[in-house]
């Protein structure tokens, strides 16, 4: 390109030191001018890059912890099913094909385990069932290991009632090997207890650690050239893009750990919890979090009973530290100047300085390509906040909602310009939660702690969504007059985890191999039974049947043949009652009737018609040609007055049951409490 002539300032150039000077006069200030526009422009950018990346790091280490919680919560509902609890107690009425059934069902459904197996109290496996590349297996009982050699099963015979025991996140060991391709595996281990508080064994479950870390690795790599990573509370390499660091501790590489690799990132991760931390050629921006240590939800599980803590003898590395490398030179190459156009724009802008309206002009350009750039980087932001599988929202101090994103919109069914500085919170939860949620919100903004609260949301239409709240407060200045932001609030849905309680509650009250009530859900229809009965008089009956000879049975054709007896049983008992009867196995050959409004006289006929239709049944032999014929002994308990306490009903049941026994089996016996005419 051909540069000015001095002709270009007439007056000035008849004198070639006063042109210098002239030159320089324009030239100096632009030049600093400029060097000052680009540091700031390349500040702000950095500044903005930054802030995204601190918002994904946020967002990855939320979904994280939430995933962590929804893990715990689901092993406080395994830890307390009633059909691990029953076989430990009596294996004898509950089979382990029924433990292992559940198990099962619970893993291929759920896929999140690698492994859940139950263990006895010397460490021994009872039950493990595998589900490796989408298929569930149950294993065979002489592949059954003796676990009570590791650590983990040590430190989980330590735990209480309501502890949880976390093992730090390392890759799953088969045989003492390392199994590959590598299995990265969450073990989680919670005590079995009994009803008087006995350590029955102990529940393991091997989460797939690589369905949260895999999440963690997309969220956290949305910018090519930008480096997502994890570490643990050791500083070794959880998720690196060196893929041979991870895992060091396993693979037997204590030298591929952040504090021997970046000692001086790693020394100020230590004092500081979150922040940025700048090197010769990369930035860093980190936050530490505690996922297996964040406050437990607010209610109880299905069953009434509270979730379980993580112990305190934990694994520590349960704390872990979100990291993002931003390469300097990604940076440079990113930038404007840069590139080709704007080296040759500085280039220019140095020689001829003189020439302002091109810089001007070029300026001008530059910054309608920043705010292009801005808004794109907006734009995508906004999008993972608006389409997050969580709802979001902030409010200010008074409660109002001052943001939200679409996920939350979409569950209230409502537009945004209708919600956003219109509603509180409490205008869009059900009115049961509302004490509760403004004693949180206060305690929160007092304290600055976080805190947790199930609720329904108030959707225009239905009835309401069951959510969990997370509130976290934060402090945050609005320019341009705008009011703080004090609290944002997370919003989960919960319905899923609801489903998976009902599931599991009709588990605890059905017999896995009759498919008939249990004694836990016959006991609550009984009790529901007799309060009908206070209520109305009406007389109320309960038979207890019992197959007679049974341990013979099954001595003598196998338990396959009894178990076989116990369903044909079940299923005669089933189709001889009425509708609004009903019919439970209590354990073992055991089974009870329950019949509403039936007299003394209308249930002796009934106990004989039952009787009479069981011992009718006959059992095809496979291979024999032979058919099992069985009877049962039946007592019967007949309440006439509106008080009768249900045990002492039952313990009659029981009585004549053991009375027909003794009479010589394949009879009725029947006993009529009356409070005010005693026994008959």
């Amino acid at each position: 390109m051909k540069l000015p002539s001095f002709g270009y300032f007439p007056g000035l150039c008849r004198a070639p030191l006063q042109c210098m000077l002239y030159l320089l006069a324009i030239t100096l200030p632009l030049l600093l001018i400029g060097a000052w526009g680009k540091s700031a422009y390349e500040s702000a950018r950095q500044e903005r890059i930054v802030g995204s990346v601190e918002r994904s790091v946020e967002a990855a280490s939320a979904t994280l912890a939430g995933e962590v919680e929804q893990q715990i919560s689901l092993m406080s509902l395994l830890s307390l099913s009633s059909v691990t609890k029953a076989y430990l107690q009596d294996p004898a009425k509950t089979t382990q094909a029924a433990v292992e059934n559940s198990f099962f069902q619970i893993a291929d459904v759920l896929g999140t385990f690698d492994q859940l197996r139950l263990l006895d109290t010397s460490g021994r496996e009872l039950v493990r069932i595998n589900h490796r590349q989408g298929r569930t297996t149950v294993t065979p009982r002489q592949a059954l290991q003796d676990k009570s050699g590791r650590d983990y099963v040590q430190q989980g015979l330590k735990l209480r009632a309501g502890e949880l025991l976390a093992s730090r996140v390392d890759l799953n060991i088969e045989h003492g090997q390392v199994e590959v391709p590598h299995v990265p595996t969450l073990r989680m281990v919670a005590p079995v207890i009994g009803p008087g508080g006995e350590r029955l064994g102990l529940m393991v479950a091997n989460y797939r650690a690589e369905l949260m870390l895999g999440e963690y690795r997309r969220m956290v790599q949305t910018v090519p050239g930008f480096r997502g990573m994890l570490l643990n509370n050791e500083g070794y390499w959880l998720i690196n893009h060196d893929r041979s660091n991870e895992w060091g501790w396993v693979l037997g590489h204590p030298e591929r750990t952040a504090q021997k690799q970046l000692p001086p990132l790693w020394q100020h991760m230590q004092t500081t919890p979150t922040g940025v931390f700048e090197t010769a050629q990369s930035l860093y921006v980190f936050a530490r979090m505690a996922p297996f240590d964040r406050p437990p939800a607010q209610g109880t599980d299905a069953r009434g009973s509270k979730r379980l803590r993580v112990a305190d003898h934990s694994d520590p590395s349960r704390q872990w530290y979100a990291l993002i490398e931003i390469p300097k030179a990604v940076l440079q190459e990113r930038s404007f100047f840069h590139s080709t156009l704007g080296q040759w724009l500085t280039a220019l802008y140095v020689v001829l300085s003189v020439v302002l309206a091109l810089v001007v002009a070029q300026l001008q350009a530059q910054r309608r390509a920043l705010k292009d750039a801005a808004a794109r980087e907006l734009t995508l932001f906004q999008d993972l906040y608006d389409r997050a599988p969580f709802g979001y929202c902030s409010l200010d101090q008074s409660g109002l909602i001052r943001r939200i994103n679409q996920t939350l919109l979409t569950w209230l069914k409502r537009e945004r310009d209708t919600v956003v500085d219109r509603l509180r919170l409490h205008d869009v939860v059900a009115n049961e939660a509302h004490p509760q949620l403004a004693q949180l919100l206060a305690d929160s903004l007092s304290t600055g702690q976080p805190a947790r609260l199930e609720a329904r949301l108030q959707v225009s239409e239905g009835d309401g969504l069951p959510v969990q709240l997370a509130i976290h407060p934060i402090q945050r200045t609005q320019s341009k007059g705008r009011e703080d932001v004090r609290v944002r609030v997370a919003v989960e849905d919960m319905a899923a985890q609801h489903k998976l309680r009902e599931t599991l509650h009709l588990m605890a009250v059905t017999d896995p191999l009759t498919g008939l009530r249990n004694r836990r859900g016959w006991q609550d229809l009984m009790q529901q039974e007799l309060r009908r009965a206070r209520r109305s008089g009406q007389p109320l009956a309960v038979m207890m049947l019992d197959i007679d000879h049974f341990k013979r049975i099954n001595d003598t054709h196998g338990h396959d043949v009894g178990d076989l007896a116990l369903k044909a049983m079940a299923e005669v008992l089933q189709q001889s009652v009425r509708d609004v009867d009903v019919v439970a196995r209590l354990g073992g050959e055991e089974f009870v009737v329950l019949a509403a409004d039936t007299p003394s006289e209308r249930a002796l006929e009934m106990a004989h018609r039952l009787r009479e239709r069981v011992a009718a049944i006959a059992l095809p032999l496979a291979g024999t040609g032979e058919v099992l014929r069985f009877t049962v002994s039946v007592g019967v308990a007949c309440a006439t007055a509106s008080h009768i306490d249900p045990e002492a009903l039952l313990k009659q049941a029981d009585e004549q049951l053991y009375a027909a026994k003794h009479g010589g089996r394949n009879c009725v016996r029947l006993a009529v409490m009356d409070a005010a005419a005693g026994e008959k």
